[in-house]
């Protein structure tokens, strides 16, 4: 009965620490393609926004995805509640022999949100993106460098270009990280 009860206590803390805890969302991918035959999906519930995404690596060095994102209404900043969904293609270009860092190049359609107005959703899928996701591993890879520059087109806007980058201190996902965006 004690072990129990024990179980019982860590899981209340547990649940009360789960209650509590803030953490940052990444809103990117890596160089990293998902192995033959493999197929991989992650849900990710925040206070700005939900994301469902789900990839499958159909082929040697390629991977398909999906991420539909569900934005919040943000009162303070006069955002409107939004949605986005992106499809995209991967393909694996380079990769270190351990495996810790490379690139690819990746290419979608769907990057713009959408908003509800009225109960109807309205266009999806105007804009049309590419990037080249780049890992660079350093001190013997307790440290790395991830740098995705690329560009978006959108049929009302034109071309936007873009640059993220983060470095890491784990390989290949971050378990602490710094984002920076240039546009």
């Amino acid at each position: 009965m004690g072990r129990q009860r024990l179980i019982t206590v860590i899981g209340l803390l547990f649940a009360d620490m789960a209650h509590s805890a803030y953490s940052q969302q990444f809103n990117s991918d890596n160089w990293w393609v998902l192995p033959r035959h493999v197929m991989m999906g992650i849900a990710s519930i925040g206070q700005d926004h939900s994301i469902m995404y789900l990839g499958f690596g159909f082929a040697r060095g390629w991977e398909i995805d999906a991420a539909p994102t569900i934005y919040q209404e943000n009162r303070e900043s006069g955002s409107a509640a939004r949605y986005s969904t992106t499809v995209y293609v991967k393909r694996l270009i380079w990769q270190n022999q351990k495996e810790t860092g490379g690139a690819a190049v990746m290419a979608g359609v769907g990057q713009s949100p959408g908003y509800y107005r009225s109960g109807i959703k309205t266009e999806d899928f105007k804009s049309y993106w590419a990037c080249v996701p780049i890992t660079f591993p350093f001190f013997d890879n307790t440290i790395s460098w991830d740098v995705m520059p690329g560009f978006s087109f959108n049929r009302e806007y034109g071309i936007t270009k873009d640059t993220q980058e983060r470095p890491t201190t784990a390989s290949g996902i971050p378990n602490r990280a710094l984002a920076v965006t240039s546009a």
